[in-house]
């Protein structure tokens, strides 16, 4: 059996964390260009609301638990989305509230 130095796993576990690390800035990036097209917009938009971002969740029953599970996601999201592209976020829930206000 091969036993690893503190020195080999502390270098390995480095190694894991930056590529760990990459890979974060890589998908944020990938969301900051998505957020920067209208169509990735419209998307981000369109899956923000069928999560219920805008909706009361409340509905007496055991109903409430899966809504505020997709709630949820959509608080994530907004949430991602507010950290790699504030300006589009905030576009993207103010359009969100005012059509749920129609």
């Amino acid at each position: 059996m091969d036993w690893e130095t503190v020195q080999q796993r502390e270098k390995r576990r480095e190694e894991i964390s930056e590529k760990k690390r990459q890979r974060a800035i890589e998908v944020d990036e990938s969301l900051k260009a998505i957020l920067q097209t209208p169509d990735g917009r419209r998307v981000m938009s369109e899956i923000l609301g069928k999560c219920g971002l805008t909706r009361s969740n409340f509905t007496g029953n055991s109903e409430t638990f899966k809504l505020e599970g997709r709630r949820e996601v959509a608080l994530v999201l907004a949430d991602w989305m507010g950290r790699v592209d504030p300006n589009a976020a905030r576009q993207i829930i103010g359009e969100l509230y005012v059509r749920h206000d129609d």
